[in-house]
Formats: structure tokens, C-alpha cells, sequence
């Protein structure tokens, strides 16, 4: 799910998002419905819609400098 909401967020919440995945949209609705679900945020709300784009970035910087620390 992490993949799918990153690539929503990379891609504008734009439709294409399923087409890098290699899956079907409905799939994709599906997927971003469960975030929602999991985390209480809405994804047409703009502040839950930063936090959790946030969340994915600073994810993304925490595992790169975890990486460069281990080797």
C-alpha cells in the first residue's frame, strides 16, 4: 500500500498511478480506500494529504541515511 500511495502522490493523484503499478484503477481505489482506512485520513482533505506525503518522504530520507550509516 506504501508503493501505491507513493506513486498517487508522485503522479498528482492522477489516474495514471494505476498504470505504473501495473494494476486495474479499481484496484488502485481500493488500495488508497484501505490507507484511509488504516491511517483516518482522508485523502480530500489537503492537511491529511501533506501529512501523510510527508510521512512517505521522510521514510524515504530515514531509510536513505540508514543505509549510508551501515555501510
Amino acid at each position: 500500500m506504501l508503493d501505491t500511495l507513493t506513486e498517487f502522490f508522485d503522479h498528482g493523484g492522477n489516474i495514471r498511478t494505476a498504470d505504473s503499478l501495473h494494476v486495474h484503477r479499481a484496484t488502485r481505489y481500493q488500495r488508497l480506500k484501505r490507507v484511509e482506512q488504516i491511517t483516518g485520513c482522508s485523502l480530500d482533505n489537503g492537511d491529511d494529504r501533506l501529512m501523510l506525503h510527508l510521512d512517505l518522504k521522510l521514510r524515504a530520507i530515514t531509510a536513505v541515511h540508514h543505509d549510508q550509516l551501515g555501510s
